[in-house]
């Protein structure tokens, strides 16, 4: 059998003793953490075991193990050699296998098909990120699994552990980080603490309550958790009542006669709550339904699903790059049927005169002379940045296109001055008394979540084909237009999806205008790739179009090695989202003029 503790070798020769110490537990921790159980009792002692496991990870992560954060400089030297005793005691108990058998009540079950070491050395060598590389190379032993035997020997291996952890606490306490966007560490943490469905979410938010995890590994927790409730059991769905936290009274909302170019899809509003209060402006975005099939049951789960959906957009804190509205709840159109999430306007200067319509980036890229360089640049910056951290938190927005992404008039906390000049009178951007306040170029907001859902191929995916303004935004896969089937949905389309609006950004010039009637499907991004993605490295630079070609094509340079039939993989998603993140987002972030 391969040793899979040995195939690591490699990676670990460069990083210093904490960090290679703590590697092989991590390593160990996850080689054995496949234990089957029978029983409520066996079940709840795996799951204490989960949650050391998880302790184990976010003291690593926090401790910065991987950098300088353990070393004798930092620490005294007894505490510094405490710590390293203390990993040298983890990886020494979880690499014993007799002693798991003998003193620990597990037994190694059967296994089959261990790939050589060769091939071992490449998953490891392909993985982005320190903890990635060596968690994520025990994929492939998860056919090496344990079972119970004696409970009360299982609950002493979870005791000892228990002290371990709490001995690494004790030498170094966590402190408090902000959230760094630069790292994926949450999602390659959060990913391998849920993967166990709605009881392991209880169990491991539990462990989490004391609110020493990030928030975005608290993202993954709760877009799990509403992942759950959607897949729950048809009990819950029979016993369904509409939260009165979410769900809003229609008769409250005024909508508005202003100009909108999806009326269909999106209706500005006005939102009364209180009496003798002044009424909001909101957007709404609009979910319709067929009532003639959504009914009863089916209609119900339909009412979950857009539930979940608001508790995921109402989540806090958000990261400063997750670009969206604030979610105030949603409603049920009680004239056309249809559900509609409500979204809060951004705060906006005193003297905004009256209730207004926002812009979306269509309407502009359609009637305005592009804006100068450095404008464009930050705004493919915060698209990118802000698709990043929606699916940082486990979920898909399925509707990426320019006519989503809105923009308002000059709000109140932005602090950016765009470099544009418009000559429209809508983009006058020297304030005077009774006329609108600009419209910033630099606070976009994502819009367009009706069809979002969480990240999980499990799920089914909707087969409604969208309309062709939107659907030439869409993946060849799930575009549907000229009567192609639609594939299940995977964040490879939304990233070609944003890569369709980036290639705008660049030319601006509308997508449609590169359309061809007919030309649907993969005829239409070969001629985007082909003939329109070249023309940005004249007007944008080389680096932005290598980006772009990347979201359309699908090819990063940290996927070399995957195959497309891993592509629903915990291994190839969580390294997709990092290769996007270095490859995309890092290098749009740093164009400048």
């Amino acid at each position: 059998m391969v040793d899979p503790i040995g195939s690591a070798g490699l990676v670990l020769a460069g990083l210093t003793l904490p960090a290679q110490v703590f590697s092989s537990c991590v390593l160990a921790y996850t080689t054995i953490s496949d234990i089957k159980t029978t029983g409520r009792q066996l079940n709840a002692l795996f799951w204490l075991f989960k949650i050391q496991h998880t302790r184990f990870l976010v003291w690593g992560q926090n401790s910065d193990v991987y950098r300088d954060g353990i070393n004798p400089e930092n620490l005294s030297q007894p505490v510094y050699e405490m710590i390293v005793s203390t990993l040298m005691q983890i990886k020494d108990l979880l690499q014993d296998f007799d002693r798991l058998r003998e003193h620990y009540g597990i037994q190694e079950l059967p296994a089959s098909n261990i790939r050589d070491p060769q091939v071992s050395n490449r998953e490891i060598r392909r993985q982005a990120t320190m903890v990635f590389q060596v968690q994520k190379s025990c994929s492939l032993f998860r056919k090496l699994k344990w079972a119970v035997y004696d409970r009360d020997k299982f609950a002493g291996l979870v005791n000892q552990l228990t002290q371990y952890n709490d001995a690494l606490y004790q030498f170094s306490p966590l402190i408090k980080r902000p959230s760094q966007t630069v790292a994926i560490e949450a999602e390659a943490l959060a990913t391998a603490i849920v993967d166990e469905g709605w009881q392991g979410v209880q169990y491991l938010q539990a462990a989490v309550s004391n609110g020493q995890m990030g928030p975005r590994t608290t993202a993954c927790l709760g877009g799990m958790e509403l992942a759950a409730v959607e897949n729950g059991p048809t009990s819950s769905q029979i016993y369904f009542t509409p939260s009165r936290n979410l769900l809003m009274d229609f008769r409250q909302i005024q909508m508005l006669r202003l100009p909108n170019d999806t009326p269909k899809r999106r209706a500005w509003a006005q939102l009364s709550m209180n009496t003798g209060y002044a009424p909001s402006l909101v957007v709404v975005e609009w979910r319709p339904y067929n009532q003639m099939n959504v009914v009863g049951q089916i209609k119900a789960a339909l009412q979950i699903k857009v539930e979940a959906l608001v508790k995921m957009l109402q989540q806090g804190p958000k990261p400063l790059g997750f670009r969206i509205l604030d979610c105030l709840g949603y409603l049920e159109d009680n004239q056309i049927p249809r559900f509609g999430l409500v979204f809060r306007y951004p705060h906006l200067n005193a003297n905004q005169a009256g209730p207004f319509a926002p812009l979306t980036l269509f309407q502009i890229i359609s009637k305005e002379k592009p804006p100068y360089l450095g404008d464009r640049f930050q705004l493919a910056g915060f698209l990118a940045e802000s698709l990043y951290e929606l699916h940082s938190s486990r979920w898909l927005h399925k509707s990426v296109n320019s006519h989503n992404i809105l923009f308002f008039r000059q709000d109140s906390n932005s602090s950016a001055t765009p470099q544009s000049a418009y000559t429209s009178s809508a983009y006058n951007f020297q304030p005077q008394p009774n006329l609108p306040s600009p419209i910033s170029l630099m606070n976009p907001y994502f819009a367009g979540f009706a069809l979002a859902r969480p990240d999980d191929p499990t799920f089914v995916s909707s087969q409604t084909t969208p309309d062709p303004d939107v659907g030439i935004y869409r993946h060849p896969d799930v575009q549907g237009l000229g009567g192609r089937p639609i594939l299940p949905y995977h964040c490879l389309h939304d990233i070609y999806s944003l890569g369709a609006v980036l290639l705008e950004i660049g030319t601006w010039s509308p997508l449609a205008g590169f359309y061809q009637v007919g030309q649907t499907g993969p005829p239409f991004r070969d001629r985007l790739l082909s003939r329109k993605v070249p023309l940005l490295g004249v007007s944008m630079g080389e680096k932005y179009m290598i980006a772009v070609r990347k979201c359309l094509d699908g090819r990063f340079d940290g996927m070399q090695l995957f195959q497309d039939h891993e592509k629903d993989e915990p291994d190839y998603i969580l390294n997709l989202q990092r290769s996007f993140y270095w490859e995309v987002v890092k290098t749009l972030k740093e164009c400048h003029v």
